[in-house]
């Protein structure tokens, strides 16, 4: 009997050398492959790191943030009469029971300082309370911010028409042009001459802009004053030739009153100068008063808010006509005694 036998002889394994040379190579190129990839996810990832820390930045500088009132400057544009504000203690009471609702606006400035754009009450009134105050930070540039504290202000109706007439006059006085002033505190063209007329007339009066600004802050902002009150001084001062009263007298009178309200100085201001003016009688003002002379000559007197003009013809009285035209002040002296005293030459 016979069996069969059989043998499974194993087949040959697959070549692998040939294949395996080869592979190397592209195993390297994925390796650099890898890496350029990776550097440029680590560049996404720092573009959207800044892009996230950008967006924090503007998102703080939308947000309102607390601020020591000791790193916040004033701007260099005063548009505020800073003494006699009746409301400041007012409304530091209410801060102080209430605290801030409303922030104010300030600009960062390069030395990590803080300019105040709008809100001077609030800031003063929280630095009294010792408090720190809440703050819109804006990033503006010199001419943002002050277009902004002008436009806000005057939105607001927070400033009166003189602090408006002498911003305008300190805007004019650092160059800006009427357009910039016009947009700046929203008035038309006949706004600004109106406030051009009265700081020019009130400045030529005092003597200068130094004078001019001391003299108005000892009346202050005159909150219910408007600007055809102010007008109407102007249109006085205006009238004469010479100064209505005396600057300095009539700064002291107001002076003394710092105690009454600003609304009650600038009544004092008003009826100081109205009581300087030159004295004209209405029954002069229907025209030149007729003196009779020789003959049919008559002398003619012309009084006006200007001055007096006495006009003698030289056929009415020829005497005295060559006496005054020799001797003027003579003239004027005889004159001026008879004012000051009964009236008789």
């Amino acid at each position: 009997m016979s069996r069969k036998i059989s043998f499974e002889i194993p087949s040959d394994p697959p070549p692998v050398a040939p294949a395996a040379a080869p592979a190397k190579a592209p195993a390297l190129s994925g390796m650099a492959g890898s890496l350029q990839k990776a550097a440029a996810d680590t560049q996404a990832t720092r573009r959207r790191l800044e892009e996230v820390e950008t967006a924090l930045a503007d998102a703080r500088a939308m947000g309102v943030v607390e601020l020591a009132p000791d790193l916040i400057d004033q701007s260099e544009f005063s548009d505020r009469f800073s003494h006699d504000d009746p409301e400041l203690a007012g409304l530091t009471a209410s801060l102080a029971q209430f605290g801030q609702r409303v922030p104010i606006l300030v600009t960062a400035k390069p030395d990590g300082r803080y300019q105040i754009v709008y809100g001077r009450r609030r800031l003063e009134a929280m630095r009294q309370l010792g408090r720190p105050v809440q703050a819109l930070i804006r990033h503006l540039d010199p001419v943002e911010a002050l277009r902004a504290q002008g436009q806000e202000n005057t939105y607001r109706r927070d400033l009166s028409w003189i602090e408006k007439a002498v911003f305008a006059l300190t805007l004019a006085q650092h160059g800006k042009d009427s357009d910039f002033i016009r947009s700046t505190l929203n008035v038309d063209i006949s706004g600004l001459s109106r406030m051009d007329t009265v700081t020019r007339s009130l400045r030529q009066w005092t003597g200068t802009d130094a004078a001019l600004r001391s003299f108005l802050m000892k009346i202050g902002p005159a909150p219910t004053i408007g600007r055809d009150r102010w007008y109407a001084i102007a249109q006085l001062l205006d009238k004469v030739t010479f100064p209505a009263g005396n600057p300095e007298v009539i700064a002291g009178a107001i002076h003394a009153a710092a105690h009454t309200s600003s609304d009650d100085r600038f009544l004092l201001f008003q009826r100081l100068i109205e009581q300087a003016m030159p004295k004209v009688t209405k029954r002069l003002s229907a025209g030149p008063v007729t003196v009779a002379l020789s003959g049919k000559h008559h002398a003619t007197v012309k009084a006006g808010a200007a001055g007096v003009a006495i006009t003698i013809p030289s056929k009415g009285d020829p005497a005295l006509t060559e006496w005054i035209s020799k001797n003027p002040e003579a003239a004027i002296a005889a004159l001026r005694k008879a004012a000051e005293g009964d009236g008789d030459l």
